[in-house]
């Protein structure tokens, strides 16, 4: 029931932040902004798969993700891009049927 705002910028802050919570979501905002390589973001959810990670990135005007961080669309379980206040699912290996490309109304 509680929620926790905090001011991260560092991989070991925030696995320390992780060692002394309980929690069932974190949110980063902007992984691009976050000083972390792919693989250690990938080793941080295996290392609490207790835990949910959404992971937010920025991408320029041509698509390409910001500081080389790419690379973490391939680990993730879902990816949604959003475009002109629409939400595209790109990929959701948790779904059985294929839902790609389908477009969410953002309101």
């Amino acid at each position: 029931n509680d929620l926790n705002i905090v001011d991260i910028r560092s991989y070991n802050k925030l696995k320390e932040f992780l060692d002394y919570g309980s929690y069932n979501f974190i949110i980063i905002n902007s992984i691009n902004k976050f000083d972390v390589s792919a693989d250690k973001i990938v080793n941080l959810c295996k290392k609490y798969p207790k835990i949910s990670f959404i992971y937010i990135t920025h991408s320029d005007k041509g698509g390409n993700y910001n500081l080389g961080k790419s690379s973490i669309g391939q680990d993730v379980d879902i990816e949604i891009k959003v475009e002109d206040k629409n939400a595209i699912m790109l990929k959701n290996r948790l779904s059985p049927i294929d839902v790609s490309s389908k477009t969410y109304k953002i309101m």
